[in-house]
């Protein structure tokens, strides 16, 4: 990827209600045509539709559904993944002290990335407010009483 769409990537906010709604339908009006054959054509609706899904967000029944057609056998692939990055999210959550500047590929990778993509500088700065934001809206969306469990471990500094 080219530091222009890491930063595309990364800096997408979570599907609202309406970008939900809309990705539903263009996923009904794409079910019938397969990911293997048309990847370039699908790719942002799966990345979206896989965000409802993986956040457990409204609809996510559906997103599933579609992403399972949409994908066919390679859905499961894409479960184990998600199935991955949760684990790996709960790992994270259980050690704080971990910091990405003290991993290798980090300070390899890093500085190039955010001397062609500066923008990406203000994003990792401001990630783990942003983060809490968006849970905070997530859990609220959903009727979830307390949600400081939620966005406790990106209290720690």
């Amino acid at each position: 990827m080219t530091p222009s769409q890491v930063r595309s990537l990364v800096c997408m906010p979570t599907p609202g209600n309406v970008e939900i709604r809309a990705l539903l339908d263009e996923g009904m009006e794409t079910e019938n045509r397969s990911w293997k054959q048309n990847k370039g054509e699908l790719d942002h609706l799966v990345i979206r539709l896989s965000a409802v899904f993986y956040l457990k967000l409204q609809s996510s029944d559906a997103a599933h559904l579609l992403l399972g057609r949409i994908l066919g056998e390679q859905f499961e692939h894409l479960v184990t993944f998600l199935g991955y990055v949760r684990m790996c999210g709960l790992w994270i959550d259980s050690h704080p002290e971990l910091s990405y500047e003290a991993d290798k590929r980090a300070q390899d990778s890093l500085p190039s990335l955010l001397h062609d993509e500066p923008t990406l500088t203000e994003f990792f700065r401001a990630y783990i407010e942003v983060v809490k934001a968006e849970m905070v809206e997530i859990n609220a969306s959903l009727n979830v009483r307390d949600v400081s469990t939620t966005v406790q471990h990106f209290s720690r500094e």
